[in-house]
Formats: structure tokens, sequence, C-alpha cells
């Protein structure tokens, strides 16, 4: 990895469940080739998920339960001028640092993400992400599986926006939405399908919605969380 001077990228990867993705998702991760530091925060009933550590790399455990509360745990204890967020099932493709790094050049460009693509073939999956991206690149609102990255001074000054179990992503591209221009990166990062697998393509979809319109309604995050998370990823 090139070790020449320069902004830092921190990569927290939270995991709160084990899952077969990891090994591949943090090798991805080691397609940089920039300064980058990486930070696992894994649920603390968990152990044996990351092992023989690099230098670069640090693991830290956390109580409590819900993806926002473990990057805002990432965030508190990592160093870099960029942050990225990636889910422990997204695996990132050659350059993704380098393309971070481009679209930053542009001083009004806060953060943003990548396309998405599924690791399986499926014409309804499909069909699910070309609605999501359209959606997305009209309202730049993006979901965490798309491996999201901030300027970090924005994110460690608003803490608060992944002070909570679910819905730390909506919170986080509302933020980014209203400090900067959002961009999305025409690089794919491929995230498991493994929830649309296990509760079938439609109701996995429909779950997501309906999670969508009650974290806007207002509901109760915690049960959200519940809600979501009773048979998903």
């Amino acid at each position: 990895m090139n070790k020449e001077k320069g902004s830092v990228i921190s990569v927290i990867v939270p995991i709160h469940v084990q899952n077969e993705e990891i090994p591949e998702v943090r090798k991805s991760i080691f397609y940089a080739t920039t300064p980058i530091e990486v930070i696992y925060v894994i649920d603390k009933n968990l152990s044996g998920i990351i092992e023989d550590t690099k230098s670069f790399e640090k693991v830290i455990k956390i109580e409590k339960k819900g993806r926002g509360f473990m990057l805002k745990g990432g965030v508190l204890n990592s160093s870099g001028d960029i942050i990225l967020f990636l889910h422990s099932d997204t695996i990132l493709s050659k350059g993704w640092d380098i393309s971070i790094r481009n679209s930053l050049k542009d001083e009004t460009v806060i953060g943003g993400g990548f396309r998405l693509k599924f690791n399986i073939e499926s014409v309804y999956l499909d069909l699910v992400v070309k609605i999501l991206t359209f959606n997305t690149e009209r309202v730049k609102i993006l979901s965490g599986d798309r491996a999201l990255f901030v300027r970090s001074y924005l994110i460690k000054n608003n803490l608060s926006t992944l002070d909570m179990p679910i819905m730390e992503d909506m919170e986080l591209s509302f933020l980014m939405r209203n400090q900067g221009k959002v961009v999305i990166l025409n690089q794919n990062v491929i995230t498991s399908a493994q929830a649309f697998k296990k509760n079938g393509i439609f109701r996995q979809a429909i779950r997501i919605i309906i999670s969508f319109i009650w974290y806007r309604i207002g509901g109760n995050l915690q049960d959200i969380y519940n809600f979501y998370y009773s048979k998903g990823k």
C-alpha cells in the first residue's frame, strides 16, 4: 500500500452479525493505493471475526445494538480527513479510494456514495436497484449499502446524526444534502442479497418501504429497528 503523505480515508465497518462476505469485504478494502485506516466496530458478543490485523487496522467492541451507534463509535476512534461507512457485506471495487479522492477535489462536494449491484443475478432485484437508483439520483438520499463517504469534519461536528439504531444513512444523507453537493460515483459496489433470498424479494422490498415511511412520519427508531431486523439480514 502506498504510504505517501496525504489525507487519510478512515474506513469504518460495523459488524453486528457474522457473515461469509467479511473476508471479501476486507480484501476489497485493501485495493486502496492511498493512505487509509480501517476501523472494525464489532458487537461485543462476537469473537474471532477479524484476525491477523495489519498496522492500519484496528478492532473496537461496542455494547449498543444498532448500526448508527456502531458507526458513531468508529468515528470517535477515527483520524482521517475522509470517512467511508462500509457495510460488512458490501464489496468495494478496485480504485475505490482514488474515485473518492477525485470527487472531493471539487470543494463543493461534501460526500456521496457508489452505484449499487447485488451479488446474485435477478431480474426483479435489478428492477429494485433501478427504481432505487432513479430515486437516489433525483433526491440524493442514499442507502448505507452504497458505501457512503463524507468529509470527516461534517460528521464529527454532527455526531448526533449517527446516534440511533437504524436510519442513520437517511440522516447522514439529509445532513450532506443540506451542507454541500452529494455525488454518486460511477463505480459499483456489490452488496449481499441475503435478506432478499431469505425473506423473498417482494417481502423484503416491502419491509424496506414500510421502515422508511415509518421513519419519515416520526416513528420510534427502536421499534423500526426491531421490525426491520426481526427477519432481516
